[in-house]
């Protein structure tokens, strides 16, 4: 029996995972196991991509790279150099110093343990796929064909614009409220805006999570947030002295980035907070809209919790 009610069940059992596989149209990225992490990190930046599976010299796969083991990477970086680093030295001094940064990936792909390389075939249905995500409690899957080629990932947020453009299907659980579903119950990680980015990359690796809540030191109110997508930035600005920003100032060096290169990306300026009477199909609709991975649940302008593109799914799947 579906863990979805009768209608997304019907929905998602009649597309293949082909049919929503965002990225169909280009030829998809992967990384060369031979690459080192600091490399398969300006990999990921150049494509404005969060992760890519690892090819061995054989053709086959070895794991995932994601912005979270490169987050891993540069705290072990910090916490294993003997001695500060100057300001004005190149970021990979950092990742050299720490847990084999200049070591092919393969070694360190999947540090972080959040995303292993699980396979699917183009073929299955979105709802064998969807079972899969959350069955595994994961992002991301490895999509290939009937001939065995690698074609693509797919991610929560394919399901999600699958869902948002079939919304008639779902229109009667989307009118329920974010409280009524239980989404505004996740305890959301918070950091003060006045503290260094490091910072905030300490809390995502030590608590598993994705993102960070930026706060104002005074009121408590939020300000933006910091993800690890946005660690793609730290290897573009190259200089370890942009680890020792602050929270606020780092965050406004990347909308102001964003907004020049005409890019909304997974987490523009500004970003969006929803409150406890927002109703699901508002949710959905803003995360569609700036693309984004999560969305904040705020009362009188405070975080009191987050609402990522995995919850939506099994908020729906306990209907």
């Amino acid at each position: 029996m579906s863990r979805f009610p009768q209608r997304v069940t019907e929905l998602m059992q009649g597309a293949r995972i082909a049919d929503i596989l965002s990225h169909a149209q280009q030829v998809p990225v992967t990384i060369d196991a031979d690459l080192n992490a600091a490399q398969a990190s300006g990999v990921l930046a150049k494509h404005a991509i969060s992760s890519a599976p690892v090819r061995s010299k054989d053709g086959g796969f070895c794991g995932m790279f994601d912005f979270g083991d490169l987050a891993e990477l540069l705290i072990c970086g910090m916490q294993n150099n003997p001695k500060p680093l100057a300001s004005d030295q190149n970021i990979d001094a950092l990742l050299e110093s720490g847990l084999s940064m200049s070591s092919p990936v393969h070694l360190v792909s999947d540090l972080s343990k959040r995303n292993p390389l699980v396979a699917v075939k183009d073929t299955e249905s979105v709802l064998d796929a969807v079972n899969v995500l959350v069955d595994r409690s994961i992002h991301r899957l490895c999509v290939f064909d009937e001939a065995g080629t690698f074609v693509g990932m797919l991610s929560f947020s394919d399901v999600l614009k699958f869902l948002h453009a079939n919304m008639p299907a779902i229109d009667e659980f989307a009118q329920a409220t974010v409280d009524s579903l239980g989404l505004a119950t996740k305890r959301v990680a918070t950091i003060c805006g006045d503290r260094p980015v490091v910072d905030a990359l300490r809390i995502m690796v030590d608590r598993k999570v994705s993102s960070v809540a930026v706060v104002d030191e005074v009121d408590g109110r939020l300000l933006t947030a910091i993800t690890l997508t946005d660690c793609k930035n730290l290897v573009k600005m190259r200089r370890l002295e942009h680890m020792r920003l602050d929270c606020r100032e780092f965050a406004a060096q990347i909308r102001a980035r964003q907004a020049l290169d005409n890019l909304h990306g997974s987490e523009a300026f500004p970003f969006f907070a929803v409150h406890r009477e927002t109703t699901l199909k508002s949710v959905i609709a803003k995360l569609v809209a700036v693309r984004a991975h999560r969305l904040f649940v705020v009362d009188d302008g405070k975080p009191v919790s987050v609402i990522s593109i995995s919850d939506i799914v099994l908020a729906l799947a306990h209907k």
